[in-house]
């Protein structure tokens, strides 16, 4: 969608109550009932995914599936609420960069 000069392209959503294994290239946001995320397996340079905490608590936990997370191989708190956190795969020594 164009308005004016700014281009508006739509993003894959997806929503969850359950503990599920993300989708490259989707916005998973997260409400109660979710404990734990697992990273996508054997991602590429440049995988990317985004995340939003809608469950009210920060207990939930980001599971690293094998690769690192900011250059650790360790699962992530989500410890934000209504925290909104991009991953993309850098390599295999950084692996997932968090932003935002």
């Amino acid at each position: 969608h164009v308005i004016g000069d700014t281009i508006f392209t739509k993003v894959g959503i997806a929503t969850t109550s359950v503990n599920s294994t993300l989708e490259l290239g989707k916005t998973t946001i997260y409400y109660v009932g979710v404990t734990s995320l697992t990273l996508p397996p054997s991602p590429t340079a440049g995988d990317r995914l985004e995340l939003i905490n809608r469950s009210g608590i920060t207990t939930a936990i980001l599971l690293s599936n094998g690769n690192p997370i900011m250059g650790v191989v360790d699962d992530m708190q989500l410890d934000v609420i209504d925290g909104a956190f991009t991953l993309t795969y850098s390599n295999a020594t950084d692996g997932w960069v968090v932003g935002r």
